[in-house]
């Protein structure tokens, strides 16, 4: 199990072994979202301010970004397709699933860095879209 909180102070976040993730508002107690990953959660993290991103690592090889805003939006990063690319000393390409050991935002929140067995990698945050209201409007 692993938790945190927003960068405001007012969601707290849990994942768990049985891949369910629980996000709850610390002002009125109540679970605002819940998620179910394909295997056991292991590390979870909110992205900095001004950005509103939630990123969960699975066991193994995956990564699922999820918008904050509205919470039905997500993106899985699959590490085991990515080992390698670029990466010098690395494996040209991993041919089996990679243990996720974390995962972490820069502190500006433009990259997505990702743990594995013996490297990294390292995800671009387009964080212009994320700024510019891409769920709605404001009049």
């Amino acid at each position: 199990m692993c938790c945190c909180w927003n960068h405001h102070g007012t969601l707290f976040a849990s994942c768990h072994q049985d891949g369910a993730v629980a996000v709850w508002d610390q002002r009125s107690g109540a679970c605002v979202a819940r998620l179910a990953l394909a295997s056991a959660a292991r590390c979870i993290k909110f992205s900095p301010a001004p950005l509103d991103l939630l990123a969960v690592s699975e066991h193994e090889d995956r990564v699922c970004l999820v918008d904050a805003r509205c919470w039905g939006r997500r993106q899985v990063l699959a590490a085991s397709q990515d080992a390698g690319a670029g990466l010098a000393g690395s494996p040209a390409r991993a041919s089996r699933p990679v243990d996720v050991s974390g995962i972490a935002f820069t502190p500006s929140g433009s990259r997505l860095w990702v743990g594995l067995d013996d490297y990294c990698l390292s995800y671009d945050i387009d964080s212009l879209k994320r700024k510019t209201f891409g769920v709605a409007s404001v009049l």
